[in-house]
């Protein structure tokens, strides 16, 4: 699936999850929380730009009359023909006792592949942006985050960069074809870096997906399940982002979500 990953990457849950974290803890510090500023580990940061490259579908809806979907050539077009979708956000921040509610709106925006080149050979990319305004706690504050997404020819992720933080496949990630509700596997691995040098390594990110079916007839939601490990191989971050595909291979972003544990403080965000 597109890695908005801000697919997506999601897609990421990202990348940008991480964003909207960072945002989060200047709210946090005001009420006497302590600091959580997940924008200074890269690898954080990096997390929702998979992302939107999560948890959506299923419910108390009906098998769908059709039971495989087009998952490949839907997610060929996302990239070719670009998506846009606006969530209402809630969640919550906890430490220890101390809690504050999250609220917002947020906008996913995953911009049609163009040409580039990745590692000297021919490849696409595109730009992956999200935009909103977040609550927490009483105190709201605008969110702008941007990635940029490198694609082979064939429409698969081999890497992903924001400000601070770059991730590379170790081998182009492979979408299914088709799939069914309740079908689950593994889709790639990335090595993260604080930039495309590769020079300091930062952790390392899982991308993994689960299907169900969808909460409108004849649609299936595929999740991008991302975790991100730090360079102990402790799970950081943890999310994703879910993509409702129509029987005709259309998709939209239906659910994203994404949960974070720093220094104590847990914050945990839904958009749907």
């Amino acid at each position: 699936m597109p890695e908005i990953e801000a697919g997506i990457r999601c897609i990421q849950i990202t990348g940008q999850c991480s964003q909207l974290v960072g945002n989060y803890t200047n709210h946090l510090d005001k009420q006497g929380i302590k600091m959580f500023n997940p924008i200074k580990s890269p690898i954080v940061f990096s997390a929702i730009a998979f992302l939107v490259g999560c948890g959506g579908g299923g419910g108390d809806a009906p098998p769908p009359a059709v039971t495989t979907f087009p998952v490949q050539s839907a997610l060929t077009y996302a990239y070719t023909n670009g998506i846009r979708s606006t969530l209402n956000v809630t969640g919550m921040a906890t430490d220890g006792t101390v809690t504050a509610p999250i609220t917002g709106s947020l906008t996913i925006t995953l911009s049609p592949a163009t040409s580039t080149t990745f590692n000297g050979a021919a490849a696409l990319q595109t730009t992956e942006t999200l935009n909103g305004m977040l609550t927490i706690g009483g105190f709201s504050e605008p969110l702008n985050s941007l990635g940029t997404a490198y694609l082979n020819l064939s429409y698969s992720p081999m890497a992903f960069s924001t400000d601070g933080s770059y991730c590379e496949a170790t081998a182009p990630v492979v979408y299914p074809v088709t799939a069914t509700a309740g079908q689950s596997g593994d889709l790639g691995n990335f090595n993260c870096y604080t930039d495309n040098t590769k020079t300091i390594f930062v952790g390392t990110e899982k991308e993994t997906y689960i299907t169900t079916a969808g909460s409108t007839f004849n649609t299936l939601d595929v999740k991008l399940i991302t975790n991100v490990y730090d360079t102990s191989n402790t799970l950081i971050v943890s999310g994703g982002i879910t993509y409702t595909i129509t029987s005709g291979g259309i998709p939209s972003i239906s659910e994203f979500d994404t949960q974070a544990t720093e220094n104590g403080i847990t914050i945990s965000i839904t958009a749907k």
